[in-house]
């Protein structure tokens, strides 16, 4: 069952040391709140993975909170070059944290790892039971 909590106690019961983090979001929909609260939690040897990360990975980052990163690409077209992520893998500061995993090996890994959360799911109906071709615009005469 949900609960609501504090954002404290949320990331202090659920995220620890050495766990992989995807802080999803695009521009105003960021989670500047979740990644920050994080890093005043002080916790580190993070895997982050992100399609696309951004200046709050770069802050992760940055702070030494991050050990292996899976990114499809280490840059934001926004915001331009990730600085301590270029750091990170030219320099090895704060810490070698590795270079990013190429784009089909991330999707690869979010299409298994949503395959089996699908599959815990138990049936679901599929399209053929559904009003979705009925209603489609395509089909709109």
């Amino acid at each position: 069952m949900a609960e609501i909590t504090s954002l404290h106690d949320a990331v202090a019961g659920l995220v620890h040391d050495g766990d992989t983090v995807a802080l999803e979001g695009f521009t105003h929909l960021i989670p500047y709140a979740a990644g920050h609260e994080i890093l005043r939690q002080n916790l580190r040897h993070l895997t982050l993975v992100r399609m696309t990360p951004d200046v709050l990975y770069d802050q992760m980052i940055g702070v030494g909170a991050a050990d292996r990163l899976v990114f499809s690409w280490g840059g934001n077209p926004g915001v331009g070059s990730l600085h301590r992520f270029r750091e990170a893998v030219e320099d090895g500061w704060p810490s070698a944290a590795g270079t990013p995993v190429p784009a089909e090996m991330l999707a690869r890994w979010v299409f298994a790892t949503l395959a089996r959360a699908l599959r815990r799911l138990g049936p679901t109906s599929s399209t053929s039971t559904s009003n979705t071709v009925r209603f489609s615009p395509s089909r709109v005469s």
